[in-house]
């Protein structure tokens, strides 16, 4: 990645060159006195969304308020210490919109980040900075939180592989809260990566630290290697629902193509596929974000 590139993509929120400059030098003497690497992950670059407190640098998820209040190695979260005991370098932060959930990246620090495709479109939210860094090979792992898209939208307007664990799997801890005591928007951790294989192997390092013990809101579950063999060989027989319309928002009509193309590649390999008719959408939504005034 070139200086360039962050002019012309708005991607960056922190850029932590300096430290991550020392932490190479030292990992690399480490590695020349031990003759071993420290961790998994030794040397291996990697970037997080603004949202994670990394210290030493801001967290400002698109506040101007929230600058130059750098955070503590106590601000830090069991990911951001597991991925540095490993031996990761975090080379950046990456920009995000004010307030997160927005399928778009902008905000009023570093403007709105666009996509490196095609920098007439949107690299899509709200890690939408950590999707345009990827896209442009700046890092080669990234991690980002999602609600209801945050890492699923960059990743598919940026052509990356993006996974939203379930709830608890990953540590959130550590993250600044943008919906505090809001638990039912409760945000997930997740990678994100330019291959499935790189994807694979960090919710498999994620899932196997046994982050329960260090934070109780992480379920206590380890990665089963023979559980995700037996996903991979199931070959027909699965289930697929499709939602074309939640009846508030039809999507438009190229969206609407290529989930018809996903529908019959499914049952082209033998797979079922169902029209998903679920409760109203707009209901869920409107008590989401209900204003609650207080009964006295």
């Amino acid at each position: 990645m070139r200086l360039s590139d962050q002019t012309q993509t708005h991607c960056l929120s922190e850029i932590c060159f300096d430290t991550a400059e020392d932490t190479a030098i030292q990992l690399d003497r480490e590695l020349r006195e031990k003759g071993q690497p420290i961790g998994p992950l030794h040397g291996l670059p990697i970037s997080l969304k603004d949202r994670f407190n990394v210290a030493g640098h801001d967290s400002a998820c698109g506040y101007v308020s929230w600058l130059n209040c750098p955070k503590t190695a106590d601000d830090q979260g069991v990911l951001v210490h597991s991925l540095k005991r490993a031996g990761a370098i975090i080379i950046a932060k990456t920009n995000v919109p004010m307030s997160m959930l927005l399928g778009i990246t902008t905000n009023n620090i570093v403007g709105s980040t666009l996509n490196p495709l095609n920098r007439v479109l949107s690299a899509g939210g709200a890690s939408g900075g950590e999707g345009a860094l990827l896209a442009l090979g700046g890092s080669p792992l990234g991690w980002g939180t999602d609600i209801a898209g945050s890492v699923r939208i960059p990743s598919s307007f940026c052509g990356l592989w993006g996974m939203r664990p379930s709830f608890g799997r990953i540590s959130g801890s550590g993250i600044e809260k943008i919906l505090p005591g809001l638990p039912i928007g409760m945000s997930v951790v997740g990678p994100m990566a330019r291959d499935l294989e790189t994807l694979v192997m960090a919710v498999k390092w994620a899932t196997g630290l046994c982050s329960w013990r260090d934070d109780p809101d992480v379920v206590d579950l380890a990665w089963r290697e023979q559980m995700f063999t037996e996903v991979e060989e199931i070959k027909t027989g699965l289930v697929f629902g499709i939602l074309k319309s939640d009846g508030t928002v039809t999507p438009h009509p190229p969206i609407l193509r290529a989930m018809e193309i996903v529908e019959d590649a499914l049952r082209q390999k033998g797979h079922e596929v169902l029209e998903w008719d679920p409760p109203s959408h707009s209901e869920a939504a409107d008590i989401l974000v209900r204003e609650r005034v207080p009964k006295f």
